[in-house]
């Protein structure tokens, strides 16, 4: 109960950083959050429900998070592989402190499998979703790109100078030049 009391100041602490643009160190903060709070309802209610499989989450969204260093990626990665296996080998060597009614262990373990899997890949369609249309709208700006080179130049120029950039004039060994008014 002290932990959520201190999850919600820590959720608004780490809110108010990603405001003022500090998503790094929000982000961090977050996901030591998380896995503390799957440690200590897994701990108190055994590794039948399923909460410890929330910490495979990190694994998926620690590499999508593009605002963080590749450093802090791999880090969250590893501390959330690391807590998933300590919390198997744990599950299986100690009994839960608060073993729950059959009923409740078999809901949880539905809900935290179902929530589990669908987290993630809740997260990988969206990110999936993004970057389709990210790439999309590189193709557009592509496709106009060309279209102003192919106004601007011959399109065998236009070709040379994509294959080459250096050298795109023709050469002519003699040539008469006539400027009128």
């Amino acid at each position: 109960a002290a932990f959520y009391g201190v999850a919600a100041v820590l959720a608004a602490v780490y809110l108010v950083m990603l405001v003022h643009r500090q998503g790094g160190p929000a982000f961090v903060i977050a996901n030591i959050h998380n896995l503390i709070g799957i440690t200590l309802v897994t701990v108190y209610t055994g590794i039948e429900t399923g909460f410890f499989l929330f910490g495979l989450t990190g694994l998926l969204y620690a590499t999508l998070a593009e605002w963080v260093s590749r450093w802090v990626q791999w880090a969250i990665s590893a501390t959330s592989a690391v807590f998933f296996v300590s919390l198997i080998i744990y599950g299986f060597l100690v009994p839960p402190l608060h073993p729950l009614p059959p009923e409740w262990v078999v809901t949880f373990a539905a809900l935290n499998g179902v929530g589990s899997v669908g987290f993630p890949l809740t997260v990988a369609l969206t990110y999936r979703y993004f970057v389709d249309k990210a790439e999309a709208a590189l193709e557009a700006e592509y496709e106009k790109s060309e279209a102003l080179l192919h106004n601007i130049l011959p399109v065998p120029v236009a070709e040379r100078l994509k294959q080459n950039p250096d050298v795109i004039a023709d050469s002519h060994s003699f040539v008469t030049i006539l400027f009128s008014d």
